[in-house]
């Protein structure tokens, strides 16, 4: 914002012993234990930035167990007063002074504060204390209905601050201390906008755009004022109210486009501006959409604009756990990379923290839904009156904010708050809030009127767990080692939370990180990462090794002993099959499922953690798999046993696809034994069901259900192609399933392109079957990744570049090939 009197100004922090210091006057003089300090930030990115810090060495003591101050000073500057001190946000229990005046006293890490500061001096100093958290939490606090099994301190309920770093079980580092949100302070006197509220809905094929926002006085009350939105405008009201002027309107725009989630349409944002003379203040953009959420039967079902949308995505995490702030261009980077992997909702789970304006306008601009909690997670929330006000006072400021967010479709309560309860075996009264139930839900409808609202997930079922009813956390396929088809016999609704696997990132992380793969498995520093289910001897690897065994058959812990990578290839492609294979199966258009979003976007820390990306926001293997299940147009295949293998053809866009489909069946060798060809239409936003062996022209034990003989079906390949003969989508289904050899030879063949402006592909060919190819081109993401490959077929792959200094060079693999085949440029 304009007129920051502290924008470039310099911080410094330094921690010191509770109570050490109880005022600015107090502190030591500058000197060596003072760090540089950025802000917005906090205590753990300082001193990682000072090399203090590193991830797997424990910081309980240091983080929450002290009193860190952090301090500018700035010049009095040439605008006059009154000044606004604008506090984004405090993490956790903070003090401000301003040249040695107590301002503030703060307690929630998820409020702003505004001060009105009328007399700076000629040079000033603004000092902030955060003050130790550890100490607070070993008070005496009245008890809980019940003990939460996750967080560090069964205390933590009754503070307003995120869990992150406080999970022992799989966040246990960097807990955020400090400034974690903007610190600005401007002249009252100048016109700068000090803040804004947009508030928009539909009325028929009209938009209507609430505006409050205020302003300072600058040269006087202006007198001329209207609300711009797109290109209407209207009058409207101004208020003076001393060193402010109050603004307050409505705009009307008729035959407005409606917003959509991106895999279902168009993003048209309308950019809302004040003006006042000849003042132009520029207030954003906002959406227009409608929100309808379908509970017939126990179902889920999230309808945008009157359509109901499979919502599918991941539970969002900060691009960096340690500072806790991220700079806004690598927030957007990280939620491109979700639209890029097709998905259409992020949830800000009840154990993170509320996502700043960089956040929400990415996901606006974008395309992609945010199921926004309340930051309620595991723990009994308190029912004390002023516990209780507070959060109502927060819920207010936080989701008053997000009144023109198209992107907003859910607000939820809390996070596995009914779930720990019931699984203690408490009866239902001992569940429930009154602050779930009532008080929260009443400020969403006053701030964000018609947003869906969910107490708690999991939640519906007469057990809050149960898949079938509502909203669940699935880990059927997971966690709780179940077959892949329990997929199906959950009969699950909506997974808000699902398919958590310790994914291992692609070996040019391991390289840079660990040195290799032979650190996987044993290594300390390996297993920090590797999360677990509080008091449980087994890990979110003996999960993923669970599925090894079972997919290909094949001992990980014995493979491991002589080839550490091909290990880790294995549980790559197991993960993504096992993902991929459960949303093909909540996809097919028969299915009770309405989402899924997987647990979690990205890892917090190095190593083979829950995350579709890893702690350096690279995409780890099924993040690959998913950008195909989960593709607008997509085909997937089903194997229905003795009624079939089923090609499913899912279409969300507003059009009807027309096209063809292809079926080619091939021998163990690469020869194609049949082919079929057929013409088809998919409905807009519609599916389209059909029977393979029926494409073929008659009966094929494709699946291997009837086992009358051998089959000599190895590979079945099912093409989506358009009107111009352009390939779509296709997948692959092997009816003697994926545990198949290591070849010495598969006629697997790349190499680069370059298009002559910078530009790298590769093209990728085979003469057999390539299962899960994979490429590794270090400085270099492969927009595609741990895909099969069919006989006689290519591929050409384009690369991002994250180095424009040098030219790709790797390798290409397949799972079920002994060879490498290395690629370099001018080779």
């Amino acid at each position: 914002m304009a007129g920051d009197a502290l924008a470039g100004i310099a911080w410094e922090c330094i921690d010191l012993a509770p109570g050490e210091a109880a005022a600015p006057g107090e502190l030591p003089r500058p000197g060596s234990d003072w760090l540089p300090a950025a802000v917005p930030g906090s205590a753990a990115g300082a001193l990682r930035a000072a090399g203090r810090w590193r991830w797997g060495v424990d910081d309980e003591s240091v983080l929450d167990g002290r009193d860190w101050w952090f301090r500018c000073r700035f010049p009095g500057g040439s605008e006059p007063g009154p000044w606004s001190l604008e506090l984004g946000g405090l993490a956790t229990l903070a003090d401000v002074w301003l040249n040695g005046r107590h301002l503030l006293r703060s307690e929630n890490m998820f409020l702003a504060h505004r001060i009105v500061i009328d007399e700076l001096a000629g040079e000033n100093e603004l000092s902030i204390r955060c003050a130790a958290l550890g100490p607070v939490l070993a008070g005496r606090h009245p008890r809980p209905r019940w003990k939460s099994r996750l967080v560090r301190s069964q205390s933590l309920r009754w503070y307003r601050t995120t869990l992150l770093g406080r999970v022992p079980a799989w966040s246990r580092w960097a807990a955020p201390v400090g400034p974690w949100r903007a610190v600005r302070l401007r002249s009252l006197a100048s016109s700068a906008l000090l803040a804004r509220k947009l508030t928009a809905r539909c009325e028929g094929h009209a938009g209507v755009v609430e505006v409050r926002a205020e302003l300072g006085r600058g040269g006087g009350m202006p007198r001329r004022a209207r609300v711009r939105v797109g290109g209407e405008t209207a009058p409207i009201d101004l208020e003076d109210r001393g060193d402010r002027v109050a603004v307050r309107g409505t705009a009307r725009v008729p035959g407005v486009e409606r917003w959509w989630p991106h895999t279902h349409g168009d993003q048209p944002c309308y950019p809302v501006a004040l003006e006042l003379d000849d003042a132009v203040h520029e207030l954003g953009a906002v959406g227009f959409r409608t929100l309808e959420l379908d509970r017939r039967d126990g179902g889920f079902t999230l309808a945008v604009n009157g359509v109901p949308v499979f919502c599918r995505g991941a539970c969002w995490g900060t691009p960096d756990a340690v500072a806790f702030t991220a700079p806004s261009e690598e927030v957007r980077a990280s939620v491109a990379l979700a639209r890029s992997a097709n998905m259409n909702m992020l949830r800000v789970t009840g154990y993170t923290a509320y996502e700043d304006e960089a956040f929400w306008d990415a996901c606006d601009e974008l395309g992609i839904l945010v199921w926004q909690d309340c930051m309620f997670a595991s723990t009994d929330p308190p029912g004390d009156p002023d516990f209780v006000a507070g959060v109502e006072y927060e819920l207010r400021q936080v989701l008053g904010a997000l009144g023109g967010r198209a992107a907003l479709a859910v607000v939820c309560g809390s996070s596995e708050t009914y779930q720990q309860a019931a699984m203690l075996g408490l009866p239902p009264e001992r569940w429930t809030s009154p602050l779930l139930e009532e008080r929260i839900p009443a400020i969403a409808e006053e701030t964000v009127p018609g947003v869906p609202y969910v107490p708690s997930t999991p939640s519906g079922g007469e057990m809050p767990f149960d898949p079938d009813v509502g909203v669940s956390h699935y880990f059927g396929v997971g966690a709780y080692l179940r077959p892949l088809d329990d997929a199906r016999r959950a009969h699950v609704r909506f997974a808000a939370e699902c398919l958590s696997f310790a994914t291992p990132p692609e070996p040019e992380t391991v390289r840079e990180v660990f040195g290799g793969a032979d650190a996987a498995g044993h290594d300390p520093r390996w297993k920090l990462a590797v999360t677990r289910d509080s008091r449980m001897s087994w890990d979110f690897e003996d999960v993923r090794d669970f599925y090894v065994r079972q997919i290909f058959g094949v001992d990980p812990l014995e493979l491991r002993y002589v080839d550490p990578d091909r290990a880790l290839d294995l549980g790559r492609a197991a993960v993504t099959e096992a993902m991929t294979s459960v949303i093909a199966e909540w996809r097919r258009e028969s299915s009770s499922c309405a989402g899924a979003l997987v647990l979690t976007w990205q890892d917090l820390w190095p190593g083979a953690g829950w995350g579709l990306l890893d702690s350096l926001g690279r995409p780890k293997s099924p993040w690959y798999g998913l950008r195909r299940a989960f593709s607008p147009l997509a085909v997937l295949l089903v194997d229905e046993g003795l009624s079939g293998l089923r090609v499913h053809v899912v279409n969300d866009a507003a059009v009807p696809f027309r096209g063809r489909v292809e079926l080619t069946v091939f021998a163990a060798r690469g020869t194609a034994l049949e082919h079929a060809v057929r013409d088809t239409e998919v409905p807009a936003r519609g599916a389209l069901e059909l029977r393979a062996d029926t494409l073929l022209g008659g009966f094929r034990d494709l699946g291997r259900a009837y086992r009358f003989s051998p089959s000599s079906h190895d590979v079945v390949l099912v093409e989506l192609r358009d009107e111009e003969d352009r390939a779509i989508a296709e997948a692959v289904y092997l009816p003697s399933g994926p545990a198949r050899p290591q070849l010495p030879e598969l006629g697997l063949a790349a190499r680069l392109v370059s298009d002559g402006d910078g530009g790298w592909s590769v093209d990728v060919s085979t003469e057999r079957f390539a299962q899960y190819v994979a490429l590794d081109l270090p400085g270099f993401r492969p927009a595609d990744s741990w895909f099969h490959l069919a006989p006689g077929r290519s591929r050409t792959v384009p690369l991002a570049a994250s180095d424009l200094s040098r030219g790709p060079a790797g390798t290409v693999r397949a799972l079920n090939s002994e060879a490498v085949v290395s690629l370099r440029e001018g080779a």
